[in-house]
């Protein structure tokens, strides 16, 4: 009895003060459990800002990798105009389709033309691609060559560029299974 009598002493501006602070206890708590979640969720999602769908393959590196990455090391470019080298960075053929990339130095451009040609005995692929200006490079735009278009054995690539008169070319090889 002695507590309803206590409870009925209470001022109105104390039984306010006590409804705030349950709310702002409430609304601390619901707060903090909502960033949780969103932590939690944000974790588990990949980030993906391209759109595209992108895996990283963790495994060992191929053959093929092993070898384009040994040739990358050992490599020349044949500039023959002005400084301007051309690099083939990376020929992935364990997918389809076969990826073929490259940057180029000593100019810094979106008007110029990568030529790439596939060569395997008297078949000959090429393709074209613009360049794409970056920082302190350029690249060609990728080459996406479709499995279909080649057969199993060994190709020869031969990668010229020309930017604004400026002109390089590079050789290389990979083998198709």
């Amino acid at each position: 009895m002695k507590t309803k009598n206590k409870l009925k002493k209470l001022t109105p501006a104390f039984k306010l003060l006590i409804i705030i602070v349950v709310i702002v206890i409430v609304i601390i708590i619901a707060l903090c459990s909502y960033f949780i979640w969103q932590y939690k969720f944000n974790q588990s999602k990949p980030v993906n800002n391209t759109g595209i769908n992108q895996t990283i393959d963790l495994n060992p590196p191929t053959t093929d990798q092993k070898a384009a990455g040994e040739t990358q090391k050992t490599e020349t470019n044949n500039p023959t105009n002005n400084d301007l080298g051309v690099s083939i960075t990376s020929i992935n053929s364990s997918v389809d389709p076969i990826q073929i990339r490259s940057v180029i130095s000593g100019a810094v451009s979106n008007n110029g033309t990568c030529t790439l040609s596939l060569t395997k005995n008297s078949t000959t692929i090429t393709k074209t691609a613009e360049t794409y200006a970056m920082p302190s490079s350029s690249i060609c735009n990728g080459f996406d060559i479709s499995k279909n278009e080649l057969s199993s054995g060994e190709w020869q690539i031969i990668l010229a560029v020309n930017i604004e008169g400026k002109e390089s070319s590079i050789t290389d090889s990979f083998s198709l299974e």
